[in-house]
């Protein structure tokens, strides 16, 4: 495993991949983009706190090979990238307590 500036190099099942830190940008595109998406109930209600369709952005996964894993697989993947991207996701638990109240 090796740490670089907003990037880490890790494995799971065997299959060394990088998870990376995402940008402002990034983030904005990804939330701008939930209106646009038909809903993939596996994809998206799977795994606590991420769909599937965001792994590919925050790591070199593809969607085929993120496709290959096994669930307590991909939530390893999901423990690296909310490890990276603590402040997104911590984003995210506010915006959904701020939508439990509406």
């Amino acid at each position: 495993m090796s740490d670089i500036a907003g990037r880490k190099v890790v494995q799971v099942a065997g299959m060394e991949f990088t998870v990376k830190e995402l940008t402002v940008a990034e983030v904005r595109s990804m939330l701008k983009a939930l209106d646009d998406q038909e809903v993939d109930v596996i994809g998206d209600f799977l795994l606590d706190g991420v769909r599937m369709r965001d792994l590919p952005v925050m790591t070199t996964l593809s969607e085929s090979q993120l496709e290959g894993f096994l669930p307590t697989q991909l939530e390893e993947v999901v423990k690296h990238c909310k490890e990276m991207n603590r402040i997104f996701f911590a984003m995210e638990d506010r915006l959904s307590k701020l939508r439990a109240k509406r």
